[in-house]
Parts: C-alpha cells; structure tokens; sequence
C-alpha cells in the first residue's frame, strides 16, 4: 500500500507532467540534427545495426555448449529479444526480411521465456515447500513441475528455434 501511495504520488507530480510533454514533443518533432542530410540511406544503415545484435545472440549460442545452465539460457533470451526489437525498428525501411527474422527471433525469446518462468517456479514452489517442511508438499512440486522433463522440453524446443534463426537467409 505504502509503495501504491508513492507511485500514485510520483504519477501526480508536476515532474512525470514535464516528462509527459517532453515525450509527446520528441515524438511529434524528434530532436534529430535539422538540416543535416543522412549521409547514410536508412535502407543501408538500419540491416548494419541489426547486425550487432545478431552477432551477440550468435556468439551467446555457440557459447551454450551441450548443457548450459539455466542462468546463460536466461542470458540469450536477452539477446533475443534485442535482435528481435532491432529487426522490428528496421522493418518499416527494410521489409519482409526483417519482420521474418524478428518473428525468428520471438520464437526463440518466447521457448527461453518459457523455460525461465519454469526455472523460476519450480524454485517457488520448493522454497515454499521446503518452508512448509511438509514431505506431501515437496513430492507435489516434483510432480507438478517435473524439472527435469521440462528443462529437457524447453531446451530441444530452444534448439529447434535457433536453427530457424540461424538461417543463412537471415
């Protein structure tokens, strides 16, 4: 309730007004350089700064190894959700091709999504278990959550959505 109470403040404050008309103005009016010419065409910039993002993501793959621990699993879905956005922003110059590989690349994010939000409550519920100290309680979790099924699951459907970001027409 407190941190309710100081968020409802800050969203009342004469501050998050300022910041409000500064957005909406950059939005309207981007503060870009006025009357410099690109000296880059967008079509030729936009695939050069998606680059980047790829190349991380890649090397995060190829760094995973046959079992990675779910902490690096965690770490390239952060890298696919950059390169994901990055192709994003670039679709209205670039086209087709970005919006396929951006659809490539929330695969992957959604499959890594998936298997840390079951890492994450698997590890609840045997917290919660194990302060409960019930043995019910603990042989429920491993029912329920079945870690190592679902850690198998989620990394053989991981794999799969690499090799369709992976491909050479992206």
């Amino acid at each position: 309730e407190e941190a309710n109470r100081a968020l409802l403040g800050a969203l009342d404050s004469a501050a998050y007004l300022v910041l409000l008309d500064r957005l909406v103005a950059g939005v309207a009016a981007p503060p870009l350089l006025p009357g410099t010419p690109a000296k880059t065409p967008a079509a030729k910039m936009l695939p050069a700064l998606v680059a980047g993002p790829w190349k991380r993501l890649r090397r995060q793959v190829a760094g995973l190894g046959e079992s990675p621990p779910d902490e690096s699993l965690h770490e390239t879905r952060k890298r696919a959700k950059h390169l994901r956005y990055a192709a994003e922003l670039s679709r209205p110059v670039v086209g087709g091709q970005a919006k396929r590989l951006a659809k490539k690349a929330e695969g992957l994010q959604e499959v890594l999504g998936a298997h840390h939000d079951a890492v994450v409550l698997s590890s609840y519920l045997r917290s919660a278990a194990e302060a409960t100290g019930s043995y019910e309680a603990m042989c429920a979790v491993e029912v329920v959550t079945r870690p190592d099924a679902v850690a198998k699951q989620n990394r053989q459907q991981c794999h799969r959505a690499w090799k369709k970001v992976a491909k050479k027409k992206h």
